[in-house]
């Protein structure tokens, strides 16, 4: 999982890949569990990417997308967010939500 700021982010979601994007602070117990479930992923082969932007480090891209709850997960699918997750979720949860990018 790659952590994004400002400028990768944007390039990201503007690539037109599926990219799913955690929004987390350090500090985040249920936010260590959720990248967790995502790294399980990853390592399955789910074929889309992963970033993480640490809200701490980056508060103008969680103002920007109106993140209020930690984590938060933002699904984009063409630079657009198709759904999103709020509070811990579990990796079977996650992609599902991916298997619907598709769609």
């Amino acid at each position: 999982m790659q952590e994004l700021n400002l400028k990768t982010f944007e390039e990201k979601i503007q690539s037109g890949e599926e990219t799913v994007v955690l929004f987390y602070s350090p500090t985040c117990a249920h936010c260590k569990r959720t990248e967790t479930g995502i790294e399980e992923l990853e390592t399955e082969g789910v074929q889309t990417f992963f970033g993480k932007v640490d809200i701490t480090a980056e508060p103008e891209l969680a103002s920007r997308w109106d993140i209020q709850v930690l984590p938060t997960l933002l699904f984009f699918r063409n630079g657009a967010v198709k759904d999103k997750k709020t509070g811990f979720t579990h990796k079977l949860i996650i992609n599902e939500a991916i298997k619907k990018l598709s769609e």
